[in-house]
């Protein structure tokens, strides 16, 4: 399995936020945590499509709120993740979330890295980045104020925050809409932290 490094992945990412057609005709995919209290549903470059809010009850304090959105968005990237890579047909795609996390880590930088990164780059039609350090997380904040998503420097949601009092009255509804503009935004500002390390390319 390839597995990519910094630089390489801001390039591809910033390739899919600016290009919808970048992954091809790969579906999307969604996934739901263990309780089955939320479902997150992304395309083939990650964006999140939806959010599914089952069981409120099980998402009503900030703790629970993170770990089962978190939860469930890493089962709906690695669904995306395998259907992309089979359509790409990649032999080997990760089968789980720690699988892919692993897949998508940093690794130590080799000359010959360096030639793969440049050819991957010139292949794409961009430049390389020219950041450093790389780019900080971003945070997403929804239109209401009351849900943040926070993301890690690799554009991967870390965090997922939301104030306590409304929460715990938070209907199905207003909860996943607060989520998606959350979510969506993180993207959005991902994608413009991106555009900024690549000189503008799209």
């Amino acid at each position: 399995m390839n597995v990519l490094d910094h630089d390489s992945r801001l390039v591809l990412a910033h390739r899919a936020a600016t290009r919808p057609d970048f992954w091809g005709p790969t579906e999307d995919a969604s996934g739901a945590d263990a309780s089955g209290a939320v479902e997150v549903v992304v395309d083939p470059a990650a964006l999140v499509r939806a959010v599914r809010v089952c069981d409120p009850g099980l998402l009503r304090t900030p703790e629970a709120l993170q770990a089962r959105v978190l939860e469930a968005h890493r089962a709906a990237d690695t669904a995306r993740a395998v259907a992309v890579q089979l359509a790409h047909s990649v032999e080997e795609p990760p089968a789980t979330p720690e699988a892919l996390v692993a897949s998508l880590q940093p690794r130590v930088r080799r000359p010959s890295d360096a030639v793969r990164h440049a050819r991957m780059v010139a292949d794409s039609g961009g430049t390389p980045p020219t950041h450093a350090p790389p780019p900080r997380g971003v945070q997403g904040l929804s239109q209401n104020g009351m849900v943040t998503v926070g993301t890690d420097a690799d554009g991967r949601p870390a965090t997922v925050l939301a104030d306590p009092a409304w929460l715990s009255a938070a209907t199905a509804g207003g909860l996943q809409q607060a989520l998606l503009q959350a979510f969506q935004r993180a993207f959005t500002h991902y994608a413009d932290t991106l555009t900024t390390a690549t000189g503008g390319t799209s």
